[in-house]
């Protein structure tokens, strides 16, 4: 996954691989404005929605009608964990899953280049 979060929004591309080895890859830019923006390469979800609030960012996922699943991303104070949980979409309710991610420098050529964070598991990178 690269995720970059900028001051008005995120861009997001993820790849998937699932059980029997075929991957996916599903991308989406969207402002923090509650509007919805269009996915790629995810054929049950259409569109997202952001909103930022002062201590997280929710993202809700739907299909042409209806709310599909949402996440909550939230950075540490100190910038170094970016944790993102699912939440129920209608009662904004903490769900199961949660991903926690490290950040760590990523090197190019030997030269830094941006900065990441690597989930716990080690399985999944966000370049932020």
């Amino acid at each position: 996954m690269k995720l970059t979060l900028g001051p008005a929004k995120i861009q997001c591309s993820t790849e998937r691989v699932d059980l029997e080895g075929v991957r996916t890859r599903s991308d989406f830019t969207a402002a923090f404005d509650g509007k919805r923006y269009p996915v790629t390469g995810i054929p049950e979800i259409a569109t997202v929605s952001l909103k930022r609030y002062p201590d997280f960012v929710d993202a809700d996922f739907f299909s042409a009608t209806a709310p599909v699943f949402s996440y909550r991303l939230r950075v540490s104070g100190d910038g170094k964990v970016l944790t993102i949980i699912s939440i129920d979409p209608t009662t904004r309710n903490p769900l199961h899953a949660r991903l926690v991610y490290r950040r760590q420098a990523v090197e190019t050529l030997g030269k830094p280049r941006a900065q990441s964070y690597d989930v716990d598991a080690g399985s999944v990178t966000a370049s932020l």
